[in-house]
């Protein structure tokens, strides 16, 4: 019997592309613990009968829609890039800083996945080219003891291509020696007030793609209709100070999420620019501490961030 599939013996790897839908084959940069849930869809055109019966006649190859969704624990932010346009890779004495921002034409870089199921006697490697970004989320949980306190990243992923094809490209020849970024570095302002206890939260990049026009059977390359920053966080309070701002109906000023895990060489810093508050319930719990958990939306999150590597897409 041959060895089947199993996800602990599963590699994902990106890379972006320089050639819209055309696999790089070389520098692939490998996602830990990285879960890829595919969505590819054959469509078949129907064809009727000539009037005999109630069946088809037959089916028609369509179009192939091609989609993904991946969630991961990231090591560094590179593949943020990816979900906003650019970053730069400005040297600062023994690190880098890295200035997001986004392109002229609000357009986003495209890139490849390749997931690589290892077997035995042959690896199952599946790709998927021509790539973006609908969505991308930041998301962390620090309630609670126990493990399994990564930041997780996950994203929808509109493509153009699917396949299954028989070698992985070479992986990147400066991996990152980083070690996974923790829920527990992250740290809340809102009003230019520290937030003591942030029990979990998480930031959006919705991309709103187009789904764009299909000039054979794949899609061509998607382009951001309208770009919106959200967010959710969960907090304990003590103080009317979040109702007071939520019931001003203003945007606020000085508010910021920052992951710090070493001051000053590696932190990732994301201002909340013109953050409102749509929502900020708080349910009464009889036998704990009562949470509040407040939805708002920004007009832009571009991070600013430091660390060892000198390699984000500019």
């Amino acid at each position: 019997m041959g060895e089947f599939a199993s996800g602990n013996r599963e590699s994902t790897y990106w890379k972006e592309e320089s050639v819209y839908a055309t696999l790089p084959t070389t520098s692939l940069i490998n996602l830990k613990n990285c879960v890829v849930t595919p969505n590819v869809v054959r469509n078949f055109e129907e064809v009727n009968n000539d009037g005999n019966d109630s069946n088809l006649l037959n089916y028609e190859e369509g179009v192939e829609d091609v989609g993904l969704s991946i969630e991961y624990n990231p090591q560094t932010w590179r593949e943020l890039v990816l979900a906003i346009g650019k970053a730069t890779n400005t040297s600062v004495s023994t690190y880098y800083s890295h200035v997001f921002s986004q392109n002229t034409d609000k357009d986003i870089d495209s890139f490849s996945v390749q997931r690589v199921q290892y077997n035995t006697s042959a690896n199952i490697i599946e790709t998927y080219s021509g790539c973006k970004f609908n969505n991308f989320t930041i998301s962390w949980n620090t309630s609670g003891g126990g493990a399994g306190k990564y930041v997780k990243c996950s994203g929808d992923i509109i493509a153009s291509t699917y396949s299954v094809i028989a070698s992985l490209g070479s992986a990147e020849a400066s991996v990152p020696s980083e070690t996974l970024i923790q829920s527990r570095y992250a740290a809340l302002t809102i009003n230019d007030v520290a937030i003591g206890e942030c029990m979990s939260g998480n930031l959006v990049y919705d991309n709103k793609l187009s789904d764009s026009w299909y000039g054979n059977e794949n899609r061509d390359e998607m382009n951001p209709t309208v770009v919106k920053f959200k967010g959710q966080v969960s907090i304990n309070y003590d103080d009317t100070s979040i109702q007071t701002l939520f019931k001003s109906g203003s945007a606020i000023s000085n508010c910021s999420v920052v992951f710090t895990r070493t001051a000053t060489s590696d932190i990732a810093t994301f201002p909340l620019t013109g953050m409102v508050i749509t929502k900020n319930p708080s349910v009464t719990k009889i036998q704990d501490l009562n949470v509040m958990v407040i939805d708002f939306n920004c007009t832009m999150v571009l991070p600013t961030i430091t660390d060892s590597r000198d390699d984000y897409i500019e």
